[in-house]
């Protein structure tokens, strides 16, 4: 009896070829963990850069705040030593100059004490301005006192100077310093009719003067307020009495401002020449 049998021939594989086989069954998952390397990378490199930034604006802002702390420490030193050179001077003396200390520091000494910061000071002698607020009488200072001796021939009126109502005094001040030339104001009546606003938007009645204007002129407007009926509280109060434009307070290219001639502070009507 005779049996066939077919076997497939015998394959035997070489290095190079189990090299090539493994290569091929293996080549997928090399890919795949090449891609998660890189993924891996760039997330490192972004966590990075990120830490980075934040890290640098940590930085700017602690720079910031410390150069801020500085500035207003220096500013408050500057501002208590201007002060303490007022006091000095006035204890010394109750009138002010020029020549005085607080306006001629030792600006080598300065430097050294704020340890190179540069730091500027304007001191300004607001008793040299006119006093807005002594343009009426205080009334109210006026009220409840009890009459005095009789005056005698010849004495002179308590209150006047060389005679005169002192807020008629103060009435031709402003008229004349309206009128100086420096400032937009044209004319006599116009100078007349902005010394009236102003005195009606400081005294504490609601008597029109015959230029001048109260509150029910001032609730009219398009934006209604009322007047004042009391001492300024600071400059740029002016823009709201009646006839004050910012031409008049502030000036312009041809005019100068009221502004820089007046102050709120004060009330004997005097200027340091």
């Amino acid at each position: 009896m005779r049996c066939n049998w077919n076997f497939p021939p015998l394959r035997l594989w070489s290095k190079k070829g189990i090299r090539h086989y493994r290569h091929t069954v293996f080549a997928g998952d090399s890919g795949m963990a090449l891609l998660m390397t890189l993924a891996a990378i760039s997330f490192l490199v972004a966590v990075t850069v990120d830490l980075a930034t934040s890290v640098n604006w940590q930085i700017q802002a602690s720079r910031g705040l410390q150069e801020s702390v500085r500035m207003d420490e220096a500013l408050i030193s500057g501002l208590n030593l201007v002060r303490a050179s007022l006091l000095a001077d006035q204890r010394k003396q109750q009138y002010d100059t020029l020549l005085d200390g607080w306006n001629n520091p030792d600006e080598e000494s300065l430097h050294t004490l704020f340890g190179g910061m540069q730091l500027s000071v304007h001191v300004q002698d607001m008793s040299g301005r006119i006093q807005v607020n002594r343009l009426v009488g205080n009334t109210k200072n006026n009220r409840g006192q009890q009459r005095g001796p009789r005056r005698q021939p010849g004495s002179k009126v308590p209150g006047k100077v060389n005679g005169k109502d002192p807020a008629k005094l103060q009435r031709e001040l402003w008229i004349r310093f309206l009128l100086s030339g420096k400032f937009a104001v044209d004319g006599q009546e116009e100078a007349v009719s902005l010394v009236d606003a102003l005195s009606d938007w400081l005294d504490e009645d609601d008597n029109e003067r015959d230029h001048g204007a109260e509150s029910g002129y001032y609730q009219s407007l398009k934006t209604p307020y009322v007047c004042r009926n009391g001492p300024l509280q600071y400059p740029e109060e002016l823009l709201l009495v009646k006839g004050f434009t910012r031409k008049l307070v502030y000036g312009d290219k041809e005019h100068e401002g009221i502004i820089d001639y007046l102050t709120i502070y004060g009330q004997d009507g005097k200027i340091n020449v």
